[in-house]
């Protein structure tokens, strides 16, 4: 008596696009991408030049310890913005960009250090 061919299971616990199942082979293929999108525009150049700028980056230093910091930076875009005392220790505040060239950091108490802005 022949044993009849063993059935295989397969379960997937993500949502799939494409499957292709080959019986012959008993291989399954699964793809979980689909086509490519389209290309995005590309964003505004950094700017140039000194005080602080440097290919699209910039650093500002309070020195003063202060709760509120007013940076204008001239960037011409939103920056991302670290900020560090002067011991290097990372400081967390209430980051308002005012436009794309100003923007404006409140603290919980005065602080001084470095914010760099890429």
């Amino acid at each position: 008596m022949t044993e009849p061919p063993k059935k295989k299971v397969v379960e997937v616990y993500q949502t799939i696009n494409a499957l292709d199942v080959n019986l012959a082979t008993n291989v399954v293929n699964i793809s979980t991408t689909g086509p490519q999108g389209p290309k995005g525009e590309t964003g505004a150049a950094g700017a140039n030049g000194t005080n602080g700028i440097n290919g699209g980056n910039f650093t500002f230093e309070q020195q003063t310890p202060s709760a509120s910091w007013s940076i204008t930076h001239n960037l011409g875009y939103r920056p991302a913005v670290t900020v560090q005392d002067y011991g290097k220790i990372i400081l967390e505040g209430d980051l308002n960009h005012i436009n794309a060239n100003n923007l404006a950091i409140t603290f919980s108490e005065a602080v001084s250090g470095y914010a760099y802005l890429s």
